[in-house]
């Protein structure tokens, strides 16, 4: 099962507001909002330019996480899973509460509020451009620690 949703006019957005779902392939564009108590688990996550947010609930990526230059990512509440390879090349603001990425390949910037934790896991790559800004904190748990 896979989803597309393509570039969405401005002022429109996709919610997402209930019920398990278990999906292949989810790609977005523009504005997607995860609001749901219930648990969403994607195996890929592509979001290609505006801002997604995850506002509730329990979001699972299984295999691959990846941010376009122009996208954005917040985490507002609610709980990210990414048990696969991250390529970030946009932006994540970790709003609130834990995040823990392996195999991350960084381009681009994490903002983190305070009181907020990124735990980084397994071999991740940094570009010249990468950032990791914020009043949070960041770990490293590396192979052979």
């Amino acid at each position: 099962s896979s989803v597309s949703i393509p570039v969405l006019a401005v002022g429109s957005h996709v919610q997402y507001d209930s019920g398990d779902l278990a999906l292949n392939r989810l790609e977005v564009a523009n504005d997607f909002q995860f609001n749901s108590a219930n648990n969403l688990a994607v195996n890929q996550f592509n979001i290609l330019s505006g801002h997604s947010d995850i506002n509730s609930g329990s979001l699972a990526v299984n295999e691959q996480l990846q941010l376009a230059n122009l996208a954005t990512l917040n985490i507002n509440s609610g709980t990210l899973n990414s048990q696969g390879s991250v390529n970030n090349a946009g932006v994540i603001n970790l709003n609130q509460g834990q995040l823990a990425l392996q195999n991350v390949t960084q381009s681009g910037v994490v903002n983190l509020a305070n009181n907020a934790v990124l735990t980084l896991q397994g071999n991740n790559g940094f570009s010249n451009t990468a950032q990791i800004l914020g009043q949070g904190d960041v770990h490293f748990n590396v192979p052979g620690d």
